[in-house]
């Protein structure tokens, strides 16, 4: 007999949805890379050599670049310390090319990230509840884009581009799960 509170079976997503998803990943990856470089322009040339002689010198399979399994001891070198799952979502997160490598500029825009959280996931999670009317965890896919505008500040592209990867898998992605999305932001 079946486990009532089993998740139900992975259906497999149609190689089109798939390839739309990976597209647009890699569009956000190009616009997360585009709006953090300016984590270069605030460094000084010698803080700009540290951190290119510290990534060059971890990238050793392919010049100028590095993968999920050089990233982590890099990133552990700088006083960071990932999951493994983190890795890949980290290396997603700004992978403009999608070849599962990170140059220099990917990589600064990824420390640029890692280190803008402000907010704990407590604070980000008390602050969706008030857009939660139904008090379902969920909150409707308008409502959401409209929060991200009005209150993050972003564009409507950006925000509709982020509620799609918010709801990405979803059967209707209707509504934002907020656990989900804390979980997602919070791993970045």
């Amino acid at each position: 007999m079946a486990d009532a509170g089993a998740d139900p079976p992975a259906v497999p997503m149609p190689a089109a949805a798939t390839a739309r998803k990976k597209k647009t990943r890699n569009i956000a990856a190009a616009k997360v890379v585009e709006e953090h470089r300016a984590l270069l322009d605030g460094l000084t040339v010698p803080q700009i050599a540290a951190l290119q002689s510290t990534f060059l010198s971890f990238s050793t399979e392919v010049p100028g670049f590095i993968n999920a399994k050089q990233l982590g001891p890099l990133l552990r070198e700088l006083g960071d310390d990932p999951s493994a799952e983190e890795l890949g979502e980290l290396i997603s997160l700004v992978d403009a090319s999608g070849n599962g490598l990170v140059d220099l500029e990917e990589f600064s825009a990824l420390l640029a990230i890692r280190t803008q959280h402000k907010h704990t996931p407590s604070d980000v999670r008390e602050a969706l509840k008030l857009f939660d009317v139904k008090g379902t965890g969920k909150i409707p896919r308008e409502r959401f884009a409209t929060l991200l505008c009005d209150l993050a500040g972003m564009s409507v592209e950006d925000a509709e581009e982020a509620v799609a990867v918010a709801t990405a898998g979803q059967e209707d992605g209707s509504e934002v799960d907020a656990a989900a999305f804390i979980d997602l932001l919070f791993r970045i």
